[in-house]
């Protein structure tokens, strides 16, 4: 894990199940921190590609640990090849793991990374490897609080529910009714309207849903400052906004790109230039990424020709959405197809690395948009 920045970031809650309400940058509610968040018996945190989740989560098991409480960390891709959670573990995260399952009343907090990327191949992995955790903890997942956290790309109205079936906890959310005043009420998953009455909302016992919030100003100034040792971090975030790339500012993985390109001391002449800038460091920083091992012949030249093709075809169709790749045939006349665009240079897998890159940003479900202002 890279040199963690405390950044304080923030939470809002959300109660409704819309698609919009998950990728909306500007979330409305009390923002709240961690310890609020672990509060619940489950927990799941969404934010767009490279927003930080990962550091975030790898973080508070680290804190969860030295404050005495015991605290793993799962990238709960490695369950698919690695085939038991003990082995999926790694260090503190595998050595923490152990000494809980020998104690008989202790709590442990399960942060379990990237939903997405375990859904990646197949739709069915995610409710596959959540089962496979419980078996394995067997009578032990009483004594568990989960926190997961995924792109919002596969959130669907059925995923939650499922998700929160496979844990035996409550899932409440809002939906709308004309027979209330703001036309939201509470559902429930598998509880008819009858028996609503019955049902506590609120429960700390259920799952919740928090978005991760966006970086303020401040705290994108000090992660440039800190990590990347720059002394003219605001000038460039007020330039990198006039370019027309302030939605990079507002995660840690765009500013990690922002950083790279070179906008204070070479100015870009077009607008072309800065996408093509934006696209060359995005696909440096993740040809380095130590998830893309199975990806076979990724390099970079592919990965900058693949989007460029991908954002010229939508500009020529007039697509603005572009499917995520999924193991099914049809195609649907208003989404562009990446896959028929990419492939053959590009495998399944590397179309998916592609798409959840910081030159685009998730639309809806399995779908995606080029950055906007690139």
């Amino acid at each position: 894990m890279k040199d963690y920045c405390k950044l304080d970031r923030k939470f809002v809650e959300r109660k409704s199940h819309d698609y919009k309400d998950f990728v909306a940058a500007a979330a409305r509610g009390k923002r709240i921190g961690w310890d609020d968040v672990l509060e619940n018996k489950a927990s799941v945190i969404i934010a767009a590609a490279n927003a930080g989740k990962t550091m975030e989560m790898q973080q508070r098991a680290l804190e969860e640990r030295e404050a005495g409480r015991p605290a793993s960390f799962l990238a709960l891709r490695r369950l698919l090849t690695l085939d038991t959670l003990e082995r999926a573990l790694e260090g503190p995260s595998r050595t923490c793991y152990l000494a809980w399952r020998n104690s008989s009343t202790e709590l442990l907090t399960l942060f379990v990374d990237s939903l997405d990327e375990a859904a990646a191949t197949h739709r069915d992995n995610i409710e596959y490897l959540v089962g496979k955790l419980m078996n394995e903890l067997g009578s032990a997942r009483e004594r568990v609080r989960w926190v997961f956290s995924t792109r919002p790309a596969i959130i669907t109205p059925n995923f939650l529910p499922m998700l929160a079936q496979l844990l035996d906890v409550q899932y409440t959310v809002q939906v709308r009714s004309s027979n209330s005043e703001d036309g939201l009420v509470d559902s429930i998953a598998g509880v008819s309207d009858a028996k609503m009455a019955s049902v506590v909302s609120t429960s700390a016992s259920g799952l919740k849903v928090f978005r991760l919030m966006d970086l303020e100003a401040d705290q994108a100034i000090r992660y440039l400052e800190e990590t990347r040792r720059m002394s003219n971090s605001k000038s460039l975030i007020e330039t990198a906004g006039e370019r027309g790339l302030f939605g990079l500012c507002q995660t840690p993985g765009g500013l990690d790109v922002i950083a790279r390109i070179n906008l204070l001391d070479d100015p870009p002449r077009s607008l072309t230039e800065v996408f093509n800038r934006v696209a060359r460091e995005v696909h440096k920083l993740r040809s380095d990424d130590k998830r893309l091992d199975d990806i076979l012949g990724l390099n970079v030249q592919d990965l900058e020709d693949a989007a460029e093709r991908i954002a010229s075809a939508s500009q020529i169709c007039g697509l603005e959405n572009i499917e995520i790749p999924v193991e099914r045939s049809e195609i649907s006349n208003d989404v562009l197809s990446a896959f028929h665009i990419a492939a053959p240079k590009l495998n399944q897998k590397a179309i998916e690395h592609l798409l959840s890159s910081q030159i685009f940003i998730d639309d809806s479900y399995h779908q995606v948009k080029m950055y906007p202002e690139c």
